[in-house]
């Protein structure tokens, strides 16, 4: 019995470290595999503070960065070892240990090497392994510094665009390379694209002198394009490099033609609205030209809208935009005049202006409108009381106007007593009543005040207001 309790008391025992402990299974880590979890769980990432790409560094020429070395794993604490083949590159730290989700600064000091051939580049590796066999190849590159001689400019002798070769048919093109700085250049050119080669492959130019580059290629065969892409790559001793892109057209076709034309299939000057009222007037819009294309209408205004900003038309399509007009308030002219723009992608813009008559067209209108914003007749006041209300004078005229307030009562005050109102716009002017003394016991009082506006025209406002 004693035997049999002691084989139980020693499995139960077992138990909880089988069940919590699957680091004792886990396989060896071996560049990111096993470890019974730990290695998905338990990552870590590693970024530079600041690039070293960002910076040009002369060969001999030291600098510090740091490398953020961050646990991902909330909650084990990992220790990392790193190591570099680089030479001219030392860690601050060859092990160190990152807290669960937290950041390690790990300072990298690195001496640019000396310059070996036209490439501009270094590249770099740290290598950095945690217990559990996760690895990380961290690479990055440094530049070298261009100098302020390392300079030329390239242009072609004659555009390859302005040519067209058949499929197969080779083409040759110079390119000028001419030297403006102040020591000599040494350049190497480079392409990945088949069917393309040049007269040399190195060449040098001495300060002030050019070279011509012959570029010759072979038209490649012909698919849906109508024309062929060429690339190829110019690198320098001194630092920097330039891709040169260009295009040969198919002899069989022409360049894309980009056209559009407009008709209005309602000409919005055959109809003649009232201030306020709307109408639709359909624009053909036709893609006479040889490529698809998007346009885009511009128009910043409040009085017109449009079925479509933008759309798409395919050679020789034609699409039916929808113009709203809204005509405005009326004005001093019989007729309003609208513009918006199409632009297409393919280049074209095309600016479209009409007028929308009036039904009546205006003579010397002198129109506006005054109210209350809040009535002094439903007010009552005491002898000697002061009390302000606004009154709004809204502008309809169709131009800007002035206006101007007066009583022949004294215990009317304006506040201003002069307002300039834009068209169409609303204003307001304070108007302070002192109420008067009472007399034979009157019940209210009857005022006038006069609005007169510079067209002419003059409005009475007639209002009473009682005694409290």
């Amino acid at each position: 019995m004693k035997k049999l309790l002691a084989v139980l008391l020693t499995i139960l025992m077992a138990v909880p470290l089988f069940a919590f402990s699957p680091v004792l299974f886990a396989k060896d880590g071996n560049k990111g595999g096993g470890n019974g979890g730990k290695e998905e769980k338990c990552n870590f990432t590693a970024r530079f503070e600041k690039e070293p790409a960002t910076i040009g560094m002369e060969a001999g020429q030291e600098e510090t960065f740091i490398l953020l070395v961050t646990n991902n794993c909330g909650m084990e604490q990992l220790k990392i070892k790193a190591s570099s083949e680089n030479a001219g590159l030392e860690l601050g730290n060859a092990e160190f240990e990152v807290a669960p989700k937290g950041t390690f600064r790990l300072t990298v000091k690195i001496k640019q090497p000396p310059k070996s051939g036209t490439s501009n580049e270094v590249h770099w590796m740290i290598k950095l392994v945690s217990q559990y066999g996760k690895q990380l190849e961290f690479k990055f590159i440094t530049r070298y510094k261009i100098t302020q001689e390392c300079r030329y400019t390239v242009k072609w002798e004659k555009d390859p665009t302005s040519g067209k070769l058949d499929p197969g048919q080779e083409g040759e093109y110079g390119l000028v390379v001419t030297n403006i700085g102040a020591t000599k250049i040494n350049f190497k050119v480079t392409s990945k694209t088949e069917g393309l080669r040049f007269s040399v492959n190195e060449f040098s130019v001495e300060a002030g002198q050019k070279f011509v580059l012959k570029i010759i290629v072979r038209q490649t065969a012909k698919g849906q394009e109508i024309f062929s892409k060429w690339a190829f790559v110019i690198v320098t001793d001194c630092g920097g490099q330039k891709e040169i892109i260009f295009r040969v057209f198919f002899k069989a076709t022409e360049q894309p033609s980009c056209k559009f034309t407009l008709r209005w299939q309602k000409s919005p000057e055959s109809v003649k609205l009232d201030p306020g009222q709307e109408a639709e007037f359909p624009l053909e819009v036709t893609n006479k030209g040889t490529q698809k294309t998007t346009i885009k209408i511009e128009y910043s205004g409040e009085f017109l809208k449009f079925s479509a900003r933008e759309f798409e038309l395919e050679p020789g399509a034609k699409f039916v935009l929808k113009v709203t007009v809204k005509q405005p308030p009326v004005g001093k002219e019989p007729a309003t005049k609208f513009l918006f723009v199409l632009v297409a992608s393919c280049g074209q813009k095309v600016q479209i202006s009409f007028r929308v008559f009036y039904k009546t067209p205006p003579a010397n209108n002198c129109e506006f409108e005054v109210r209350w914003e809040k009535n002094p007749a439903n007010t009552p006041l005491k002898a000697g009381q002061r009390e302000s209300f606004n009154l709004l004078i809204k502008n309809k005229t169709g131009k800007n106007m002035k206006f101007s307030a007066s009583s022949v009562s004294t215990a009317i005050k304006f506040s201003p007593d002069r307002l300039e109102v834009p068209n169409g716009h609303e204003k307001k002017m304070k108007v302070t009543i002192t109420m008067p003394g009472k007399q034979n016991n009157e019940k209210e009082k009857t005022f006038e005040i006069t609005i007169k506006a510079d067209c002419g025209t003059t409005k009475v406002v007639k209002f009473t207001v009682k005694y409290k």
